[in-house]
């Protein structure tokens, strides 16, 4: 028999070309095995290589190993089956085995099942004996397993896979063959079932699908640091956030992000990890400008905290996010500018009513009026644009970035209109100086209604239907023009809202005629009075003094007529008005 070696390892005794033979003797390492005639038979053939029943009954006979811990090593297993001195104790070793050991002949038939193969059959020990091992399984698996056999008995090698059964448990299988004067004497097929390990795998790799798509999803770059290897990972996304490829920053070293943060914001960073790192703090939130790969500054928001620690309270894990809120900032400082100038606005307002001023009392009154439309309309947008930071919306990151930034324009849009009121303010004494520059009317029309929208609730039953040609220019101030098509739009959806209807209408066309430029403003509103209709135009004159001192029209008519145009209207009560706008086009080169 066989020795162990020391290390409790089988001996290897075989191999693709099979076991030594000298002088008729089989060498399995460097032990010699003398060939005997059969004890059943009585034939002079060696007792391993005959096929009558007795011998092949013999196969399943063994001596117990000394090292009992072999009893789940495949390759002590084949020792034992290439092992001539064969004793009646294989088949209580192999029922030891906790996986399935079965033998088969080269042709799949069964020589011997160990305990766990019967009972996966549900079969004896007897019923299996001869029965070709691929009847038992259903066809497609049967043949799945068939060709793995024969690929290892035609290429002389061990062949493992995995496959699945068909009650839906795996296994791990590796397919052995034995040989005897170099020819395929037996196949050892051992089967380890690996299903909790497979599922275990499966529901840690949906886990971590999930995790990532919920990164994915809320734009957060995630990172993990693994304090005694000084090593950190980060997404994809944290390299996306900086405008880079994540193979950019994948070897990236532990301190590198010294390089992309602001230098006054590095000291707080470092103070916020070394609390979090002593125990003092659960968590830790940092906000810090970073510099992107293309020069533009950005601002981070950083949430970290340890995640594991030692048996000593030496922490081991630290894990965050990092989240780009440039947005959030940029509107901080819009909204921050457009108090400021409302507080520059309240601070003249009260000046002038001090001063008693009458002339200028009565134009603050329609400055007031002016602004009153952007200011409410400014603090909407405000409004709305926190509780859509603020609320968890049911939207893509996509569609609440849009959201996000249709709600900053509209501020910034509507600031540098108060910005252009405190400048008109300011020169009130001075002549209104007109900046002239090719305008492309349709543009202009645009981004009028866009401004006059931007108080969302008062055109929400308005419906506008433009059609303006795309290519008139004329010479004008953008800045005047768009005044006066803003100030003409408000009225009309003011007219069409005291009719209390479910929607009204209205009709913006542009076009050329002759040399100039022919805008109209059609509305189904509520329509001028025939005595008011020749008075629109004057100064502090309006239909409705509520809503302001009726200097909208009158700055509309100055500006017009400063730029060489004419504005006037038609309306009839309780059906609508139109309002026709002229100016000079840019001549044809």
């Amino acid at each position: 028999m066989h020795e162990v070696e020391e290390d409790g390892r089988a001996p290897v005794v075989s191999g693709p070309e099979g076991p030594e033979e000298r002088n008729g003797e089989s060498v399995h390492g460097a032990e010699k095995v003398a060939s005997s005639p059969c004890a059943s038979c009585g034939e002079s053939s060696r007792e391993e290589d005959c096929t009558c029943p007795a011998a092949e009954d013999s196969v399943r006979r063994m001596l117990l190993p000394r090292n009992s811990r072999f009893l789940e090593s495949a390759d002590f297993l084949i020792h034992l089956l290439e092992t001539a001195e064969m004793a009646e104790s294989l088949g209580t070793l192999l029922d030891a085995a906790t996986i399935y050991t079965i033998l088969l002949d080269p042709e799949g038939r069964i020589l011997f099942p160990n305990r766990l193969c019967c009972v996966r059959f549900g079969k004896s020990l007897e019923a299996l004996l001869g029965t070709v091992v691929f009847d038992l399984f259903p066809p497609e698996l049967a043949a799945s397993r068939r060709a793995r056999f024969e690929e290892a008995v035609a290429s002389r090698s061990r062949v493992s896979f995995r496959d699945c059964a068909a009650d839906g448990t795996f296994f791990d299988m590796t397919v052995v063959p034995i040989f005897r004067n170099e020819r395929v004497f037996r196949v050892a097929v051992f089967a380890n079932d690996v299903t909790d390990l497979v599922v275990t795998r499966h529901a840690l790799e949906v886990s971590e699908e999930r995790f990532r798509l919920v990164l994915e999803g809320s734009g957060e770059g995630y990172w993990d640091w693994d304090i005694p290897a000084g090593t950190v990972y980060h997404s994809p996304r944290c390299a996306e956030l900086l405008g880079y490829d994540p193979s950019e920053i994948e070897a990236a070293d532990l301190n590198s992000w010294r390089s992309y943060v602001h230098p006054d914001d590095i000291p707080m960073v470092e103070s916020a990890i070394r609390a979090n790192l002593e125990g003092t703090t659960a968590f830790f939130e940092v906000q810090v400008r970073v510099r992107a790969k293309n020069g533009a500054q950005k601002w981070v928001l950083s949430r970290a905290k340890v995640t594991a620690r030692d048996e000593a309270g030496r922490p081991l894990r630290m894990s965050g996010v990092h989240v780009d809120i440039t947005a959030v900032k940029r509107t901080e400082v819009e909204l921050a500018k457009a108090g400021r100038l409302l507080t520059q606005l309240g601070e003249m307002n009260q000046a002038l009513q001090a001063n008693r001023l009458a002339t200028m009392g009565t134009m603050v009154a329609g400055v007031t009026h002016e602004i009153n439309n952007p200011v409410a309309s400014i603090r909407m947008n405000a409004e709305l644009l926190r509780e859509n930071l603020t609320t968890p919306r049911r939207k893509n990151k996509a569609e609440l970035l849009e959201e996000r930034l249709d709600y900053v324009n509209a501020i910034v849009r509507l600031t540098e209109r108060l910005e252009r009121i405190v400048d008109g303010l300011k020169s009130f004494s001075r002549r209104r100086e007109i900046r002239v520059e090719p305008v492309l009317l349709a543009s202009c029309l645009a981004e009028s209604w866009k401004l006059a929208c931007s108080d969302r609730k008062r055109v929400a039953n308005v419906e506008m239907d433009m059609q303006v040609e795309t290519d008139i220019r004329v010479s004008a101030d953008s800045q005047q023009l768009l005044q006066v098509f803003v100030n003409v739009l408000l009225n009309a959806v003011k007219a069409v809202n005291r009719m209390e209807r479910p929607l009204g209408h209205l009709w913006v066309r542009g076009k050329k005629s002759g040399g100039e430029a022919v805008v109209t403003i059609e509305d189904d509103g509520c329509g001028i009075d025939p005595q008011d209709l020749p008075h629109i135009f004057d100064p502090f004159f309006s239909t409705d003094p509520a809503s302001g001192m009726g200097l909208g029209l009158s700055v509309t008519h100055s500006i017009l007529v400063a730029h060489g145009g004419s504005i006037a209207a038609a309306s009839e009560l309780g059906k609508g008005t139109t309002v026709t706008i002229r100016l000079p086009l840019i001549p044809s080169l």
